[in-house]
């Protein structure tokens, strides 16, 4: 018995001697050259070997990094700068540069392009009916379950930039995309953070073989992006070959383009599109979808903890709008009041972990 596992047993052993050596080399080699690095700016006491490790949690670090920006005082940084070692030199999870992270150049601006051209005012107001459609049922759930009113606002904020953007029905947006759209957020999310792995901090890490748990977490991350990328555009592209496809953001730019190299338009369109939903933005938690998500939020905040606003506001719509119908976009230009409301809970509370 002994015999027969010392093999794999001496691999084993050989394996973590390797990583070992190479883990000491490396931090011996960054502590040779310590004399001669760059000034940095103020910040936490780094401790031997692990540095500032220990400083703050993986999980919420604007909240320790908030307090070092008040202790400390405030410092600038080139966000290409970081994003290039972010994405370039420590790769872990996210998708490479030139999909839905690509940095200043042709693909970002084509991505841009297409972005502008998807939302332009005149494009929009093509969905307009969608929209209060949408907004309609959410009362509906407001009033039938006000307690729930996160998640109601939550899943009408999903409705709304899956449906405008893919044309898709409710009921499918609701049983195929928005779950497996949320899980892919949050997976990129949790991700994102800094020291979520080990190679955030060790970078040669991200070289270990793809039985390394991490590298297996990673790969997984890397399919759930692709999917949300890939399940809702095809959707689209099998509905217009069957004659089906409602009036969508991605079905307007797939009809109206006739040029040359249609593959790679698809492509950019493609991450273009699944940016709008919100998993291409610099960090899921500064997407589309949860910026839209959390100012909803405040607004509700806000009206609670200030009902005379509240009461203008609705004043307001009473004497515009009536009581016999819910208000609608083409009302918004004679709400000037609810408008001013809607600006000041933007500039109030602008959603960001780091924006305080």
């Amino acid at each position: 018995m002994a015999t027969a596992f010392a093999p794999q047993l001496q691999v084993a052993d050989v394996l973590l001697g390797v990583v070992l050596s190479s883990s000491a080399a490396y931090i011996l080699f960054r502590q040779f050259n310590a004399a001669s690095a760059k000034v940095y700016p103020p910040g936490p006491p780094a401790m031997p070997l692990v540095g500032n490790l220990l400083s703050f949690s993986p999980r919420e670090p604007w909240v320790k990094l908030t307090e070092y920006k008040h202790k400390f005082g405030k410092f600038s940084i080139s966000v290409d700068e970081l994003m290039r070692q972010k994405f370039n030199r420590q790769y872990c999870i996210l998708p490479r540069p030139g999909k839905s992270h690509p940095f200043y150049g042709k693909e970002w601006r084509e991505h841009r392009k297409l972005a502008h051209i998807a939302l332009s005012p005149t494009a929009l107001k093509e969905y307009h009916a969608i929209q209060e459609d949408l907004s309609a049922l959410l009362n509906q759930a407001l009033l039938d379950n006000p307690e729930d009113f996160s998640a109601h606002i939550r899943l009408t904020n999903s409705r709304i930039l899956i449906t405008v953007t893919y044309g898709l029905s409710i009921e499918n947006a609701d049983d195929e995309y928005i779950t497996h759209a949320e899980a892919t957020v949050d997976a990129v999310a949790r991700a994102s953070m800094p020291g979520a792995f080990i190679c955030d901090y060790l970078p040669f890490f991200k070289y270990l073989p793809s039985w390394v748990p991490f590298q297996k977490q990673a790969a997984h991350g890397r399919r759930m992006v692709e999917g949300l990328m890939s399940m809702p555009f095809e959707y689209v592209k099998q509905s217009m070959s069957n004659g089906t496809a409602p009036p969508s953001l991605v079905r307007e730019l797939l009809l109206e383009y006739d040029g040359e190299e249609r593959a790679i338009f698809e492509e950019r369109l493609k991450w273009a599109a699944g940016s709008i939903y919100g998993a291409g933005s610099e960090t899921p938690t500064e997407s589309w979808m949860h910026q839209t998500y959390a100012t909803a939020l405040v607004f509700v905040m806000a009206m609670a903890l200030n009902p005379e606003k509240q009461a203008l506001a609705q004043a307001e719509i009473d004497r515009v709008v009536g009581t016999e119908r819910l208000p609608v976009i083409a009302d918004r230009p004679d709400l000037p009041y609810l408008a001013a409301v809607i600006k000041e809970t933007m500039r109030w509370y602008p959603t960001g972990p780091l924006s305080n």
